[in-house]
């Protein structure tokens, strides 16, 4: 039963096929038959197809471009910048020419200094016991300002703690280069 049920569904898709060739090509529009045969195109058409212009025989030679050399231009005085500070965190170089400051060693004097600051102006014995904006607006506009003194050649990091956490945007912006650990 079910091979005649097969039987009857192949000649019915037969016969609709057979009436849809009729009417429709079975090629679809833009595409050509493998077995048609080959076009020719004339030089004049390609170039119009293509949309290239007929070459005039006086046209004149191209101009050489000149060459794009590296470096700077000849005499040029400016002077190439020495590297700035690199920030290493969560690892440190192998080799360097200059020995790493860590973080909390670069940071315990702006620390004092805001201490001394805070016991002296608000009667509080540490900066960190001040309301949530005096607090960042004391720690911002200092650390700042001993950014602008100077960054030590390289500066590290052991582990990004909270305090790294709250300097660091005020450090990385003036810093030439920033290495973290893989993790």
């Amino acid at each position: 039963m079910s091979n005649e049920f097969l039987a009857r569904l192949m000649n019915s898709s037969k016969g609709e096929s057979e009436s849809k060739s009729e009417s429709t090509p079975s090629v679809p529009t833009g595409v050509v038959p493998p077995d048609a045969p080959p076009r020719e195109t004339s030089e004049e058409d390609y170039q119009e197809l293509t949309g290239k212009a007929a070459k005039n025989k006086e046209e004149k030679p191209a101009e050489k471009k000149p060459t794009k050399r590296r470096g700077r231009p000849k005499g040029s005085t400016t002077k190439r910048k020495t590297p700035g500070t690199v920030v290493y965190i969560g690892c440190a170089p192998q080799r360097s020419d200059v020995e790493p400051t860590l973080f909390e060693d670069w940071f315990a004097p702006i620390e004092q200094w805001m201490n001394d600051y805070v016991q002296n102006s608000e009667a509080q014995p540490h900066w960190m016991l001040l309301p949530y904006g005096p607090q960042k607006a004391l720690l911002s506009t200092t650390v700042k300002e001993w950014v602008e003194k100077g960054l030590p050649p390289a500066l590290l990091v052991q582990a990004p703690t909270h305090l790294w956490n709250e300097v660091s945007p005020f450090v990385l912006p003036s810093v030439a280069q920033v290495v973290r650990a893989y993790k």
